[in-house]
């Protein structure tokens, strides 16, 4: 497997700047992730600070999480691990998708798995890697699908109908066994035999087993994945987990106001600075979430307490505090308080992001400092794009790379199709066009003086001709687009392949594509692979 690297800018200039210059946005984060000073100044920070949770319960709560169909030897000497008092953790988060969602997905995994051994090796202590399952999401048409290129190598997305589940959260969606099943088998018609593929149906069938929700079968197949690379898992959802963040919660209930003031603030100030934000702005949300009726309902500051909107009963702050203390699993943070829950829970030393995530950590600085805590590292995860053989054979075909695909991909299809006829089309009729007239003006010139209105007619005839000449050209490049249809079907193939929608690869298509056509050893390729925080990689497998 060859792995080639190119420099690719992100679409938005915080994070382009995050990436390329880091001095010029440092006001907005702690730690300069390309600095290897900012690790070892975090990892002294936190073993110098008063523990959030207790490592003992974290433990606790880590063990009863993989109990049963998540236990793997590489994995519990990892919880065991978080036991000493040295350790810390390198974590990232996503959604609960199906069959793991985008390739994206893995990628950040992979990340968090390669940090944590650099990291590790560097400073001589246990750092375990970590992946936050956001279970309790209730966006359940981002995660109830999966994009697939079928057997005629078009676009597909196949879906998962989870529509009477409306505002669970993943992990209390749990899917008859039955549709589950069935939603996998359709792998066996959409995706082309291979000798993988019964094989990958047949894991995929195992893990879904046993009436599971959204958010576990999610776990199952990423322990599958990264089981032998000691990947700790743990559901933001987990009953246990949230019984002994219920302090937390009461100090975000406190600081609600606080913590909602710093982040505007912020907002305002990065607006200022010229650049998008990617948090929307909700006067009088705490920031915090409240389930009714199984459903999850974002809770608004009243004049004297919260509620939500669907219900206009008041919970005053002491109600709030004391529903903390009993019943924590009815409470939940949003895209503001996780990263501050997440870092009270575990002794973190780096977080691994996307680059979505570098722009709205970048307003929550002030955040972390309301409650009393500290913005860990923020690493860029590492991205790439699988090129698989049949596209390799394409591109050297064509003699276009990955430059092309992504941003000159309609110019070099047109170049090409104008070689294929000599001279160049456009230049024929052209030159036709300005020769025509040419000889159409001497001719007007020369009748015009027979009557007076000759002139005018004559010009509206000469547009005429040029419009016909217009409608052969059409024609006649139509005519070559169907001559070469074929090689214009590769291009397309291509772009589909590589860069779907204009977007990257990794942010479409999801792993169970890769698995059908090679396996699984190109994921440990990927792990073993040098750890580049600035360029994206071009994977041949």
């Amino acid at each position: 497997m060859e792995i080639e690297e190119i420099q690719l800018n992100s679409s938005q200039p915080l994070v382009e700047k995050y990436m390329s210059s880091f001095a010029s946005v440092s006001e907005w984060f702690t730690y300069d992730p390309y600095d290897k000073r900012s690790y070892e100044q975090r990892l002294h920070r936190v073993q110098q600070r008063e523990r959030g949770l207790e490592r003992t319960k974290l433990v606790e709560v880590l063990k009863a999480y993989h109990r049963g169909d998540l236990e793997h030897t590489a994995v519990d000497k990892n919880i065991e691990r978080l036991l000493d008092p040295s350790s810390v953790v390198v974590i990232g988060g996503q959604q609960a998708g199906l069959l793991t969602g985008p390739l994206y997905t893995l990628y950040k995994a992979i990340s968090i798995i390669k940090l944590a051994k650099r990291e590790e090796e560097r400073l001589g202590v246990p750092v375990i890697p970590v992946f936050w399952i956001a279970g309790e999401d209730h966006d359940l048409e981002e995660i109830n699908h999966v994009y697939l290129r079928g057997t005629d190598g078009a676009r597909l997305q196949h879906v998962l109908s989870l529509d009477r589940y409306v505002r669970r959260s993943a992990s209390d969606v749990i899917p008859e066994e039955d549709q589950l099943q069935a939603w996998i088998d359709q792998l066996l018609v959409l995706l082309p035999d291979t000798e993988e593929k019964q094989n990958m149906v047949a894991t995929f069938k195992r893990l879904a087993q046993g009436g599971i929700s959204i958010a576990r079968f999610f776990a199952r197949v990423m322990h599958e994945l990264f089981q032998s690379y000691g990947l700790v898992q743990v559901d933001a959802s987990f009953p246990l987990l949230r019984q002994q963040e219920a302090p937390f919660f009461q100090t975000l209930i406190k600081k609600s106001e606080e913590i909602a003031e710093a982040v505007t603030a912020s907002t305002h100030k990065m607006k200022e600075h010229g650049y998008p934000v990617q948090l929307h702005e909700q006067p009088q949300h705490s920031n915090l979430f409240l389930y009714e009726h199984q459903e999850r309902r974002p809770l608004f500051w009243t004049g004297n307490g919260f509620r939500t909107k669907e219900n206009p009963a008041n919970w005053s702050v002491a109600e709030l505090l004391n529903l903390a203390a009993e019943e924590p699993h009815r409470l939940s943070t949003n895209v503001v308080t996780r990263p501050l829950m997440q870092e009270w829970v575990f002794p973190t030393l780096a977080v691994v992001t996307g680059p979505g995530e570098i722009a709205y950590w970048s307003l929550l600085r002030s955040a972390f400092t309301q409650v009393g805590l500290e913005m860990p590292i923020l690493q860029p995860r590492s991205s790439w794009t699988l090129v698989d053989r049949t596209s390799q054979r394409l591109l050297s075909q064509y003699e276009l790379t990955m430059y092309d695909i992504m941003g000159k991909w309609e110019e070099k299809r047109d170049e090409w199709l104008r070689s294929q006829f000599n001279p160049d089309v456009e230049k024929v009729f052209t030159d036709a066009r300005d020769e025509m007239s040419r000889i159409h003006r001497e001719l007007i010139a020369k009748v015009a003086p027979i009557r007076p209105d000759l002139d005018q007619l004559g010009e509206t005839n000469r547009q005429r001709m040029k419009r016909e000449l217009y409608y052969l050209e059409h024609k006649v490049w139509q005519a070559l687009r169907e001559r070469h249809a074929l090689s214009l079907s590769h291009f397309d193939e291509l772009k589909e392949a590589l860069y779907p929608g204009n977007q990257l690869q990794e942010r479409v298509y999801n792993i169970a594509m890769y698995w059908n056509l090679y396996g699984l050893a190109w994921i440990d390729t990927l792990i073993h692979s040098p750890l580049l925080e600035t360029h994206h990689q071009v994977v041949k497998i």
